[in-house]
């Protein structure tokens, strides 16, 4: 039977060469329905929320192999606009749509949207970015935690599946993680208890708010060499060093 283990957000399933990894996310009362709290379109809310397992998916080195959609809603019309919005995650992070499957709710009538979305990669074992950082790296946060309302007033300072693209490109950076809705001081000392490291803080974390939730992933974690800087500033998003990774001295 494969062997398998949470790490941080995500499940590993070790297929020898190959590994699986499984993210997921949810949400309840945020959409077009009379019931939500926070009003949104149907096709944003998908957008939003597929967003962030394909982030955390792709972002330990895994490329997606399926996504599952699972609305608690009708599918029509806030199903399929919901959909949609999920297919335009999917065309951003240049997956095909036919990765696509999931279900709705045809028996009730529902006021209140809720919804789930679950990604499924595939890395090759040598591939696999989690627990990559080193010693000395600088933990870069690129982005701002947002949440709620914020993540559509302030559009320009999030980091998305573009951003993530590009981050995965650049030689200089060793680790990426998307911030969750427990925000960044939380996803820092993940990263480094993966790593088998310890950090300090740098002048630039009293920029931020180290416990805001980052929402749908608003922002994300970059660790690398001090020259990888220069290659994020071309982002054009804010990027504030916040600590750099040294050895776990612990006993």
């Amino acid at each position: 039977m494969p062997d398998n283990k949470r790490v941080r957000d995500l499940t590993l399933v070790d297929l020898g060469q190959q590994t699986l990894i499984i993210g997921c996310d949810s949400t309840g009362a945020v959409g077009p329905k009379s019931g939500d709290q926070l009003q949104v379109s149907g096709e944003l809310l998908g957008r939003m929320i597929a967003v962030v397992p394909i982030m955390e998916v792709m972002a330990s080195g895994a490329l997606p192999v399926a996504i599952i959609d699972t609305l608690s809603v009708e599918m029509h019309p806030t199903g399929e606009n919901i959909l949609n919005g999920i297919k335009k995650s999917i065309e951003e992070a240049g997956l095909p749509l036919s990765l696509i499957n999931g279900s709705t709710e045809e028996n009730f009538p529902t006021s209140q949207t809720g919804m789930g979305v679950t990604v499924v990669g595939v890395a090759e074992r040598n591939d696999l970015r989690i627990g990559s950082s080193v010693d000395g790296d600088i933990v870069y946060l690129v982005g701002k935690p947002l949440v709620g309302a914020e993540v559509l007033d302030k559009p320009r300072l999030v980091a998305g599946i573009k951003t993530l693209r590009y981050l995965l490109e650049v030689t200089e950076i060793h680790e990426i993680l998307p911030v969750g809705s427990k925000g960044v001081d939380y996803e820092l000392k993940l990263l480094a208890i993966t790593a088998g490291l310890s950090f300090e803080y740098l002048l630039g974390a009293d920029k931020v708010d180290m416990q805001k939730s980052a929402g749908p992933a608003t922002c994300v974690l970059a660790t690398g060499e001090r020259e990888a800087e220069r290659y994020l500033k071309e982002l054009h998003l804010p990027v504030t060093p916040i600590a750099i990774l040294k050895p776990d001295i612990t006993f």
